[in-house]
């Protein structure tokens, strides 16, 4: 049996390794444009790993572009946390697992990799060594740093629960997801979730999806109602199946509107040489395509265009529409109040009469049945 203090040595020989490993050939790798980095922070590695490793799972079998990217500064942490009571056994768990996939050869390239010295915003080129301007840093400065390199090079999300690193995130402008705790959500979820987020890359993730779905299927076949798949055996709250269920099918009505009745002046708009202004709406200041268009620029646009002032509930329909915890304040299903699914459906049901759109009364009124149900 080995001795506590041949895991600490053996624990930390890994650890540089995949540190090696990270510094290898970078120049060589070279971001596909429809690349998505995942940064995964130390809490992540530590609590929700059987989500993160799923996930890889998941990536490995349809052969998509993302890449699961752990800081610098998070392997010092699991470093630092390898001889912690408790928190020295999860510590070496993640350490394992991060090694085997960084060495898989059943792939094309690694899921799974460490940010080299040089993947920094820092002038040092650096992720180690401070600037001379910079008076004091910290660990979640690194974290920042870390983002910022790969989101210059691809479309990144942070993966965190540190509720003060999401903020950080919002302030730089930064996407991140922050989860619930692990049994309340699945890969599938956190996919959906991502979606969500970069909604450009919705037909590759949605390969993710439709396997995801063959395997649960696959699997509630087996002997005596036994199920393989880890994630299956994670109970979501059905409210947080609906609250999906309204995210997947009312924000493509809501674009589906705009685009009907608005087509020619949110192209004109868009062609316009002239900048809008700072304090024009939302919508005249962008050149997304409409089926990118966030919840808040859609009903910005359906009020200019009727003159109607909607109905302000909270929370604000933008925010209860969308993907869980994609940002501050976007909880699950579960987590909203009644009054909160209440005031969804009223302010929808206001659209849906205001623009005489059977489509949506009709999802509308199947929503208000569950919720009258729901929440009695």
């Amino acid at each position: 049996m080995a001795h506590y203090s041949d895991l600490s040595i053996s624990t930390r020989a890994q650890l540089q390794l995949l540190d090696n490993v990270a510094n290898q050939d970078i120049e060589m790798r070279i971001a596909a444009t429809d690349t998505i980095y995942i940064v995964a922070d130390t809490n992540i590695l530590l609590d929700h790993i059987r989500i993160l490793k799923s996930l890889v799972e998941d990536i490995a079998f349809v052969r998509v572009p993302i890449t699961i990217i752990c800081p610098g500064i998070v392997l010092h942490e699991l470093d630092c946390q390898k001889n912690d009571t408790g928190l020295g056994r999860r510590a070496r768990n993640a350490t394992d697992w991060m090694l085997r996939e960084v060495t898989r050869k059943d792939l094309p390239q690694p899921i799974v990799k460490g940010q080299a010295q040089r993947e920094t915003c820092r002038q040092s080129k650096n992720w180690k060594t401070k600037d001379r301007s910079e008076a004091w840093s910290n660990n979640d400065d690194l974290i920042i740093d870390c983002c910022k390199y790969f989101e210059s090079k691809a479309a990144t999300v942070l993966y965190t629960c540190d509720k003060n690193l999401c903020l950080r995130c919002d302030q730089e402008g930064l996407r991140f997801i922050s989860p619930p705790s692990p049994n309340q959500y699945t890969s599938l979820d956190l996919v959906k979730c991502i979606q969500g987020i970069l909604p450009e890359y919705g037909a590759y993730l949605n390969k993710i999806v439709q396997n995801y779905s063959r395997v649960v299927r696959n699997n509630s076949k087996q002997d005596e109602g036994m199920t393989v798949d880890d994630d299956i055996v994670v109970q979501v709250p059905q409210a947080t199946l609906v609250h999906q269920q309204v995210i997947d099918r009312f924000v493509p009505l809501l674009r589906g509107l705009v685009q009907q009745i608005g087509d020619a002046e949110i192209e004109n708009v868009q062609k316009s040489s002239n900048s809008a202004s700072r304090y024009a709406p939302k919508w005249q200041q962008n050149n997304k395509p409409v089926e990118e268009w966030e919840v808040g620029e859609c009903l910005e646009f359906l009020q200019h265009k009727k003159r109607t002032v909607f109905t302000n509930p909270d929370p604000p329909l933008e925010r209860f529409l969308r993907h869980p915890y994609s940002r501050n304040g976007a909880l699950s299903g579960a987590e909203w109040a009644a009054s909160a699914w209440r005031a969804a459906v009223a302010s929808l049901r206001q659209i849906g009469e205001t623009w005489k759109d059977e489509t949506m009364l009709e999802h509308v009124e199947l929503l208000d049945q569950y919720v009258k149900f729901e929440y009695q």
